[in-house]
């Protein structure tokens, strides 16, 4: 697993991709404080460690599991619940 630290849009703190060789790459965001960086790498390693790209899930689902700490995702994952009820 490679980490790295590069330029992204303000809106994205963070993003994991896997590779083809089962390994990962993860990239924050440099525009965050250091606390800020480490809460986004555990994030992503949540997703990782819940296979979230090799399962068959909502993305919502993935993000919860993952414990987002976004509060725009947390808004979104509450009118998704409250459309599945509807």
């Amino acid at each position: 697993m490679f980490v790295r630290i590069i330029p992204l849009p303000r809106r994205v703190g963070a993003v994991v991709l896997p590779n083809d060789d089962g390994t990962y790459d993860v990239y924050i965001s440099s525009h965050l404080d250091q606390k800020q960086r480490e809460q986004k790498l555990a994030h992503e390693l949540r997703h990782v460690a819940g296979e979230h790209f090799y399962r068959d899930i909502d993305v919502t689902l993935a993000e919860a599991e993952a414990g987002s700490g976004c509060a725009e995702t947390g808004r979104r994952r509450k009118k998704g619940r409250k459309e599945q009820r509807s």
